[in-house]
Formats: C-alpha cells, structure tokens, sequence
C-alpha cells in the first residue's frame, strides 16, 4: 500500500505544501480510538494524538479527526507521533450524537459513496432511510441504497419493498443484494474503482459487517445473527475503521446507529425535492408550511400531489433541527 492507493492526490499534496511546517507528513486515518488514530503514511501504520495545539483552536468535533481524513503528522526524532492538522476535506458526514445535548460526530470523511444498507426483515423502515438520505447529500457524498438479505425474502416482498423506497429514493440508485450469499454484488463494481472510498452506514444487524468480508474475502469483521423477536442485531461492530479491498477501493465500516439524527438542514431539499420545490412557490417566503395562506405545499398535500408521511416526515425533521439550532445558539452564549 502507498499513498496513492489511499486516494493521495495533488489537491491534498498542495493543501499539506502550504502548511507552515514542512517536515510534516501526510497519513490517512483508518481507525479511531478513545482521543488517538491510526494513521496510515503510505508506508506503515501509527498511533497518533492531536497536538495540544490543534485541540484548542478545534471548536468542536468537527474540527478533530474522523476515520477517512487525510493529516499532516510530526513524526520527528525521538517523540511519539502528532496529529498536527487535519487537511481539506472533499466530504463529511456527520450526525447529532444521542441526547439532549447539541454536540456533533464525524462518521466519516473523504468519501465518495455512502452504501446505506436496509434489511428485508424486521429493519426495513423508509422514514430511517430519509434521514440518511439527508444527512448523505449534506456531506457531499453520494448514495446509494442497499436492500439487503435478498435471501430471507420472497418476489412479493422485495417488490413492495422497491416500491416504497423508490417513492423516497429521489433517483437514488436502488440495488438488491444478499451479502450472505453474494446474489447481486456485481451491481457495486461501479462504485468500487480503485481509490474509490465507500462508507457502509445502517442499523445494526442490516448486514454492514458480513458486505465488507464478502468484498475484501476474508473474515475482518466478527457478525453476528438478528434476533427473532424483533429483528434487531448486535453491535458487532466497535469503533469505525477504513479496510483496502484488492481491487483498490477503500471501504468504511461503522457501528450499527440506534439514533440517526441529522446536525443541518443542508441536505432536506435533496432528500424531500417535491416538497423543496413546492416550498418555493408558496405565497410567503416566511411560510411555515402549515396551513398558511398560500401555501403551495399544503395545497399539494390536501390535492394528494404530495404523500401525507412524506409531509409529516419532513415536518418532524425541520422541528428536529430547529431543535439543535436553539441548543446551538444556547450553548454560544454560555
């Protein structure tokens, strides 16, 4: 392995030139643990620590590292390696962590295309998908959904479920699969060119672990079955961490999210674009889209041109994040 194959290019080579210290080395984050990285250079992999300096001009996580961003290391003489700075990115994707507070996590970075994986079971839920599908075109990165488990389903089933994600998909592409048997994994050859960096996010129990040992051919990840009772897996998978397949792609394999919820607003319009659109027309440029005068997306919903979930799913996201913003703002004034 060398820098290139870890998608090193003269974009980052020019960004890490313009640092102030030219002894600096780049290195790819493949994995994260408790407040320390594995940094691959190319040429061997290192623990390394953000300086003292990087964590105090960092203002909140998403100015620290995640697994997938390129870095300028200090591997000087006779001193433990350094996380210095945390080059460009090219994408980010990011999400609230769970509670009450307004605090950010990078799930991954510098990737190209976010696999997001449902099961044909108990997992199956459209509404998660959204958000996934917001939170995906927020980071710059581009979708693609996987229905996975073909093998626990029969024709009438896969086929009611294409029909409910392709309500939602927005022209995302849409591909059926069975990583346990391998039915269906041609159709990722496209996404999976070398120095390509894939992201494998969903629920626990959807698959992610069992998709990346059929692709890199070997057992890296431990899986393990869903529960009967209510079709929900284990987190078999810890931490985050980015894995090379032969073929030159580099994928991320994540932890099952019990919570996905989104940190901006940024990626609504491309998961909800029937509603964005309509947003636009309405009377008031200020309108809340509930039941205002005018309101061009109310109206559509009432004529049945727009589904009432869809509306309502929207409705709940904008209140979410309207949610985070005041805790955001509440937390700046402290």
């Amino acid at each position: 392995m060398n820098l290139k194959t870890l998608g090193w290019n003269p974009e980052l080579q020019r960004a890490l030139a313009e640092l102030e210290e030219r002894r600096w080395i780049p290195g790819r984050v493949v994995a994260e643990h408790r407040g320390a990285w594995r940094v691959h250079t190319g040429e061997r992999e290192l623990l390394a620590r953000a300086t003292g300096r990087l964590r105090h001009k960092s203002s909140s996580p998403l100015d620290l590292p995640g697994v997938g961003d390129w870095v300028a290391l200090n591997t000087g003489k006779n001193r433990r390696p350094t996380v210095e700075a945390v080059l460009p990115r090219r994408s980010v994707f990011v999400r609230k962590v769970a509670g009450l507070h307004a605090k950010v996590q990078v799930v991954a970075a510098n990737i190209d295309h976010a696999f997001l994986m449902m099961s044909l079971d108990g997992d199956f839920n459209v509404r998660r998908l959204e958000r996934y599908l917001a939170a995906t075109w927020e980071s710059g990165a581009v979708p693609v959904i996987l229905l996975n488990k073909l093998d626990q389903s029969d024709s009438a089933e896969r086929d009611e479920a294409l029909k409910l994600v392709e309500e939602v998909a927005a022209g995302t592409p849409i591909l059926g699969i069975s990583a346990k048997t391998g039915e269906g994994l041609e159709g990722l050859a496209p996404f999976l060119d070398a120095q390509q960096t894939i992201c494998l996010l969903g629920s626990s129990g959807v698959g992610k672990s069992t998709l990346l040992n059929k692709l890199k051919g070997a057992q890296v990840q431990v899986t393990a079955e869903v529960r009967d009772k209510d079709g929900k897996g284990r987190h078999t998978t810890t931490h985050r961490e980015l894995f090379a397949l032969e073929g030159g792609a580099l994928v991320v394999d994540t932890p099952g999210m019990r919570e996905m919820r989104l940190w901006s607003s940024a990626g609504l319009a491309d998961a909800f674009p029937e509603i964005a659109d309509l947003a636009d027309t309405c009377k008031y440029r200020d309108c809340h889209h509930t039941g205002d005068e005018g309101c061009a997306v109310d109206a559509a919903v009432s004529a049945g041109r727009v589904e009432a979930e869809r509306w309502e799913a929207w409705l709940k996201l904008t209140k979410e994040l309207q949610e985070i913003e005041a805790l955001r703002s509440k937390y700046k004034r402290r």
